[in-house]
């Protein structure tokens, strides 16, 4: 039962929080101490800062989806494939809107405590992205 629950936040969270922007959803299903794991972005730490980090990507990318292709539970984990896609039409940081469609393929692996994510570790290629919206015109004009 609690493999199936475990199962059902993690698509939830994919739905409201990436996909409707409901970030009060953060509050609801992640742990007090949740410890956030992710190279790409090395400054979001727990939920309060995983929640600034949405927000500022969905200023960037407000039409942001995220479709998950595998969900695998066992245990207290849960191993989400997803794809992730939106259109780069607002600033990202202090890079000015590109208009150009991005599309990103990652893995996040979830670990539950009693209901609620208490961490996460993500795998994906935050470089793409970059290039995906001409923040390093340098290496795009080298691959030309």
């Amino acid at each position: 039962m609690r493999i199936e629950t475990n199962r059902a936040i993690a698509r939830y969270v994919a739905e409201a929080v990436w996909n409707q922007g409901r970030l009060d959803v953060i509050d609801e299903v992640f742990a007090p101490g949740f410890v956030n794991h992710d190279p790409s972005a090395h400054q979001v730490r727990n939920a309060k800062a995983l929640k600034r980090w949405i927000e500022r990507l969905r200023i960037a990318f407000p039409d942001m989806y995220m479709t998950i292709e595998d969900l695998i539970a066992e245990h207290d984990r849960v191993v989400v494939r997803w794809k992730w896609t939106g259109t780069h039409t607002g600033f990202y940081g202090s890079i000015p809107p590109s208009y150009n469609a991005v599309t990103l393929h990652g893995v996040t692996i979830e670990r539950f405590v009693e209901g609620k994510i208490a961490e996460a570790w993500w795998s994906y290629d935050g470089s793409a992205m970059m290039l995906q919206i001409g923040a390093f015109p340098v290496a795009m004009e080298a691959g030309r």
